[in-house]
């Protein structure tokens, strides 16, 4: 009996089935993990973006104080 019979098949679909739902599950939490760093990413950059902004905007309120003192 060199063929497959029906035990044989069986198994062969069940180790496929589990090896597809492990690779899928597995997939999920790359993915999940992915997305979470780029969104901590996403959000420090804006935070710095922000920081700088406000900054910048002190830097010119004062710089427009020392002006207004000097005239």
């Amino acid at each position: 009996m060199n063929g497959l019979d029906a035990v044989d098949i069986g198994l062969l679909a069940i180790g496929a089935y589990l090896a597809v739902a492990v690779l899928v599950r597995l997939m999920s939490v790359k993915r999940k993990e992915l997305t979470d760093r780029l969104h901590d990413e996403i959000r420090g950059e804006q935070a710095r973006i922000k920081a700088e902004e406000k900054k910048r905007k002190k830097d010119e309120a004062r710089r427009a104080r020392r002006g207004d003192r000097a005239a």
